[in-house]
């Protein structure tokens, strides 16, 4: 659940003082007020792993903030007021503290509250995370800080939130009849924070490996781990301090029954946010297993890893030949290549049909591979562009994700506009990216198949005078053209200067082709769709779509333009909206 500072100051007087209606019973600029912070751990779930409960001291520390400039100039120092510092008790996750504070000054107030013994909190600016034994809810801690300008005596409720990152390990192995009493487990965290600073919530310093030492599985207590409903029992609990935003650790989980080791399962890249719990779920005991990881709700959001994928890192600029040549070695069912942040990188088309193959035909046990890009990644096409991008086994799904696609191989051996085109061939899914270059989709023809070839979901596709072309100018090039197979569109933007085209040529067959909650605005040369030559099984479906100032086309329709009459084929034009300025 989540623990979100909440701050109401309240205009009230605290017990035996007087009224604040009146002005004469005010203190003058510079005289003292009497100052309440009523403290809570509120919104927590009862249970007997991360209830809370366990918290019965609070920290408090008063600094004095001063400004000095102005606007984007200005900087406020803090100063520590050590005759203000109180430790109090909690209670059922609540706490009371009071102090008097001079009327007109501004003060930053630092809340840390934790099980006594726990951390040492004597400074609140430097608390060290003493990373000591696994499975430990003694570790628990909540912190909050509050920056006010004093003007008048005034009581305030505050919650706190966690500075952790909780890491769970809920196995779906173990019933009733087994006995894990025995158990313990350890968890091995590599570069880590161990400083946390409550004053600016800041966490910091860099340990390269902490090892939680071996204790007792959680177990049953409570009974069990609960997950979008289905229940999972703890081997591992563990509080790691993170940072707000999300950062990817590599981690090891380790088993022991008595002196027997029972399972090490490593997990790379596993997600830690502060105040998310991170739940590492499946069959944790048994030798084989898959492994899901999600954020579960009670925290603040979701990151999935799936563990029966391969991971490949791309850290630095360059072509894909390395790890492409070892996914196809290596042969695994599922591979992910995760791009960094902000890296480019290519691959070389070639200079004939159908060459450089992503997936070789020799690969027959690959059976997906997902090339996943972090903030600002892009892949780029480079070489003449003839050759197209696919797998050559014909059945290995390629799949873009979250990426910048950009076209730069350039054809001037053969004289078509074909081939001003990036070609994509066979199974291909793209998800959440962007395309500045034309593209041309051919699916696997299946005489008519309904089963999707080319899916495409929250993809951003723009026209624009970027296109190069050697017969043919800019303006007359589509974003995407769909020449064969069966595709799907699906909450996709198109925008610039042409949006898709559909057309049978060179012997092609379009089986079908489907938009579905698309968005194609401020096209400057066509309508939204352009339907060249299709035959009659060919399925055109165009639904809940919005076509804002497209050219009217041939039809003057805006929606679409098409040479081969609707009667023609199977056409759908269901609940689109069509708006012009």
């Amino acid at each position: 659940m989540k623990k979100i500072l909440f701050l109401g100051a309240l205009a009230a007087m605290l017990l035996g003082t007087a009224s604040c209606s009146s002005e004469v019973d005010q203190p003058a600029m510079g005289d003292e007020v009497n100052a309440a912070f009523r403290v809570s751990l509120d919104g927590i779930e009862s249970r007997a792993i991360s209830d809370g409960l366990t918290v019965n001291e609070l920290y408090f520390e008063v600094y004095e903030a001063k400004t000095q400039g102005e606007g984007e100039s200005a900087t406020t120092t803090y100063t520590k007021l050590p005759s203000l510092s109180q430790k109090v008790a909690v209670a059922n996750k609540t706490a009371t503290v009071t102090t008097k504070l001079i009327k007109g000054k501004t003060y930053k107030f630092a809340f840390w509250a934790q099980k006594d013994g726990a951390y040492v909190a004597t400074d609140l600016q430097n608390i060290q995370m003493n990373y000591a034994k696994a499975n430990d809810e003694n570790r628990d801690a909540f912190f909050a800080n509050v920056e006010k300008n004093v003007t008048a005596t005034f009581e305030e409720s505050v919650t706190l939130k966690r500075p952790f990152a909780q890491i769970n390990f809920g196995a779906s192995d173990v019933d009733a009849s087994m006995d894990i009493s025995g158990f313990t487990s350890q968890l091995v965290v590599k570069n880590v924070p161990n400083q946390f600073n409550v004053l600016s919530g800041e966490a910091s310093g860099d340990q390269a490996e902490v090892t939680l030492a071996a204790t007792a599985v959680p177990a049953r207590i409570p009974e069990t781990l609960t997950v979008d409903g289905k229940d999972y029992t703890y081997i591992s609990m563990n509080y790691i301090l993170a940072t707000p935003e999300k950062a990817t650790k590599d981690i090891t989980l380790k088993v022991m029954d008595g002196e027997t080791e029972v399972k090490e399962l490593p997990v790379s890249a596993c997600p830690m946010q502060r105040n998310y719990r991170t739940n590492i779920l499946g069959d944790i005991l048994s030798v084989e297993g898959k492994f899901n990881i999600n954020i579960d709700p009670i925290y603040a959001g979701n990151h999935n890893i799936d563990m029966n994928a391969t991971y490949y890192d791309v850290t630095e600029d360059g072509g894909l030949e390395t790890v492409m040549t070892r996914i196809n070695e290596e042969q695994p069912e599922n591979a992910v290549v995760r791009i960094a942040d902000g890296v480019t990188v290519t691959w070389t088309t070639g200079a004939e049909h159908g060459s450089t193959p992503l997936i070789t035909a020799e690969n027959t046990k690959t059976k997906e591979v997902v090339l996943e890009g972090g903030e600002g990644s892009i892949f780029k096409a480079i070489g003449q562009g003839i050759g197209d991008i696919r797998a050559a086994n014909g059945t290995t799904t390629l799949c873009f994700k979250n990426l910048t696609i950009v076209d730069e191989s350039k054809s001037y051996v053969e004289s078509s506009w074909e081939h001003g085109y990036l070609e994509f061939t066979g199974k291909l899914k793209l998800e959440n990216c962007v395309i500045t270059d034309k593209i041309i989709f051919e699916g696997e023809t299946d005489n008519n198949s309904t089963e999707l070839d080319v899916e495409i979901v929250d993809c951003k596709f723009i026209s624009n005078t970027n296109f190069e072309n050697a017969w043919n100018p800019n303006s007359s090039m589509y974003v995407a053209w769909i020449s064969g197979g069966t595709a799907s569109f699906k909450n996709c933007e198109f925008t610039g200067l042409r949006g898709v085209k559909i057309h049978e040529a060179y012997g092609s067959d379009v089986d079908a082709v489907y938009f579905d909650n698309c968005y194609f605005h401020d096209l400057t040369e066509k309508p939204g769709l352009v339907i060249g030559d299709v035959n009659a099984p060919t399925i055109i479906s165009i639904k809940n779509c919005r076509f804002i100032n497209c050219q009217p086309g041939d039809q003057r329709l805006y929606k679409y333009e098409t040479d081969t009459p609707v009667a023609n084929f199977q056409f759908t034009d269901e609940n689109n909206t069509v708006v012009n300025n």
